[in-house]
């Protein structure tokens, strides 16, 4: 069912993809998420730019592919129908058994075949070099004009395109028609699942995804809580002092059975998608119940029960993203022993700004805050060893993230000086910076000095501002509910949640 296009009810045949063996490439890779937000940012910054939407029907239907492949499709399945239609009873075919079957070549693309994103991708992309578009080489799906004022983003069959002047666009338009039958959207307020709200004239986009959290619930069954429900997580208050921290105790709970460990983990697969798309604030407690999830406990089963009943209460997450000069910057940090078996987790708020008159590593006025690109929250494999080891460690994780979003944007034609990383550690920040006297500190694990080299050849800028001012704390920690609504109201626009 496809309600928002011209023919809302499809019916598709799907050829068994497990049973063919083919050698060639089969993976197409599309646009990511991440370099998608970057080009919104990119067209609310940049002066009389637009955004719209191109969609090119039956894509897999119409591209030769080279050699054939076969398929038999069991004749009592058929439709009389199309038996008479086709004339099939002429074409029929029993085995020894009595068990008639019609073969079947495949001469066009179809769904299911292994090749067939490849095949149709690579004629896609062809055919668009013949007019000009090229594909960046280190971001796929990222593509630009070589003298035209034009950007888009493909995944698939779906392009959201960012033009300045109409008539770039619609040589884009006219270059597809070409080769396939297309549907076009001007107002490019969809994409990929996401209501997208222009306002141009106020100089910023909000992307949403209304009605996700609704029918996700509706699937599992779930019914929302009676009270409100602020905190996506369980929060124990830490208490301070002269004790060193401990590790995060086993969970000793009573295991899942097979039923509950198979409906937790398409659970957790449902959410992820939801929390890297919008709403982030679940990545630090999906990230807690997806390490579990394998071995699921009852604590693990009511660890998603608060989160199911959090996302309930805040179903339609939005964010914004404002004007700005699209330059990237990174905040960094990490919590240590805060995960079971006695791991550590990083953080990562990744937003495009304007680099302010002064220095950014003085104590000068901070950039304007800007709804995010791309964050980080992940448990790190590696144990550390201290509190520095883990923010050495998240500039590492940090840093390698920031390289390729750093290439797409130049791309997009958006310059970037050295990427600022914000951490609040002082000795991390001293080992990259070569500012302290490592003593001990040298027996951190090597490759994080990795981050040491990129600050070199100047593409990053590591520099220490306190964690108050650290926008990653938030995806490194687990908080109670008041921290968890003055975070909705920074980092969302809690408004049009309740407008929703």
């Amino acid at each position: 069912d496809t309600p928002h296009k011209s023919v809302p009810g499809r019916v598709r045949g799907v050829v068994g993809g497990d049973r063919i063996k083919y050698t060639g490439k089969t993976a197409t890779k599309g646009s990511d998420m991440v370099t998608f937000k970057s080009l919104l940012n990119s067209v609310i910054s940049t002066r009389g730019a637009q955004f719209m939407n191109v969609d090119i029907k039956n894509f897999y239907l119409g591209t030769h592919m080279g050699r054939f492949e076969y398929m038999k499709i069991k004749y009592s399945l058929i439709p009389d129908t199309i038996k008479k239609q086709y004339n099939l009873d002429k074409l029929v075919v029993y085995n020894s058994k009595g068990i008639g079957y019609i073969y079947v070549e495949i001469r066009k693309g179809m769904y299911g075949l292994p090749q067939a994103g490849q095949l149709t991708n690579d004629k896609l992309v062809a055919h668009l070099a013949k007019y000009g578009y090229h594909q960046a080489k280190q971001t796929p799906g990222l593509f630009r004009h070589e003298t035209r004022n034009i950007t888009f983003v493909l995944v698939v069959d779906d392009f959201g395109v960012k033009y300045v002047d109409k008539e770039n666009a619609e040589h884009l338009v006219k270059t597809l028609q070409e080769l396939y039958t297309i549907t076009t959207n001007w107002k490019g307020d969809e994409f990929l699942g996401f209501k997208i709200r222009w306002e141009y004239n106020k100089r910023y986009v909000g992307i949403i995804m209304p009605g996700y959290i609704r029918r996700a619930l509706q699937r599992f069954q779930i019914i929302p809580p009676d009270k409100p429900q602020d905190a996506p997580h369980a929060w124990t208050k830490p208490v301070y002092g002269k004790n060193p921290q401990l590790p995060t105790s086993a969970d000793t709970s009573p295991p899942l059975g097979k039923k509950d460990l198979k409906r937790l983990k398409e659970l957790v697969g449902t959410q992820l998608y939801y929390g890297q798309a919008v709403d982030s604030s679940t990545l630090v407690a999906l990230g807690t119940i997806a390490s579990a999830q394998v071995n699921g406990t009852q604590a693990t089963k009511a660890a998603m029960k608060q989160l199911l009943d959090y996302l309930a209460t805040h179903p339609d997450t939005e964010i914004i993203y404002k004007a700005s000069g699209m330059r990237l910057w990174i905040n960094s940090d990490a919590s240590y022993l805060s995960e079971a078996k006695a791991r550590s987790r990083v953080g990562g708020y990744y937003y495009l700004t304007t680099f302010p008159s002064r220095n950014p590593t003085s104590d000068g006025p901070s950039t304007p805050l800007n709804g995010a690109i791309h964050i980080i929250s992940s448990i790190m494999k590696n144990v550390m060893a201290s509190t520095s080891e883990a923010d050495l460690g998240g500039l590492f994780f940090n840093g390698q993230e920031g390289c390729p979003i750093r290439a797409a944007l130049k791309f997009m034609c958006h310059s970037q000086p050295p990427t600022p990383i914000k951490t609040d550690n002082f000795t991390a920040c001293g080992i990259t910076n070569k500012t302290v006297k490592q003593h001990k500190s040298k027996a951190m694990d090597m490759q994080f000095y990795w981050v040491r080299d990129q600050q070199n050849q100047g593409q990053i800028c590591v520099y220490r501002k306190p964690g108050s001012d650290n926008h990653a704390d938030y995806y490194t920690k687990h908080f109670g509910a008041p921290h968890h609504r003055a975070m909705r109201r920074l980092y969302y626009n809690v408004e049009q949640e309740n407008v929703l």
